[in-house]
């Protein structure tokens, strides 16, 4: 009797992002990339944090080897570079954001099962900004 410890598991996933709707050439794009429900979307929570100069009006930003797996993207336009996502009197974002699954929010942020994504393999996702 033998056994095999074949798996079907990869952890040489690429994830291409393709963010659109960028109005205002300026500033930083920061994508916050999350894996676990109970971190969704806190500061600091994320297993991936990038920022990207903005430079025209769509963005393509690769992630290599990711596992496979669930994954939720947030990420906003600090169109003033202050490393914040500026919000207004109630809370609502004042520079443009999304979120992956292009979810909109309902008077709160879209939950983690709401925005995720599978990969397996290679994955082409985009998000279109929210202004």
């Amino acid at each position: 009797m033998s056994f095999s410890t074949s798996s079907s598991f990869r952890v040489d996933n690429t994830l291409t992002v393709v963010i659109s709707n960028i109005k205002t050439i300026e500033g930083d794009i920061e994508i916050g990339i999350f894996q676990d429900s109970d971190d969704f979307p806190n500061e600091g929570s994320q297993m991936y944090k990038l920022r990207i100069p903005v430079t025209q009006d769509s963005i393509e930003v690769v992630f290599p080897d990711l596992s496979d797996g669930d994954y939720a993207i947030v990420l906003f336009h600090d169109i003033n570079n202050d490393g914040l996502c500026n919000m207004n009197f109630i809370g609502y974002p004042k520079e443009p954001y999304g979120f992956s699954n292009n979810k909109r929010p309902f008077f709160r942020t879209p939950s983690f099962n709401a925005t995720k994504f599978n990969v397996t393999g290679d994955k082409k996702i985009y998000i279109k900004l929210i202004s």
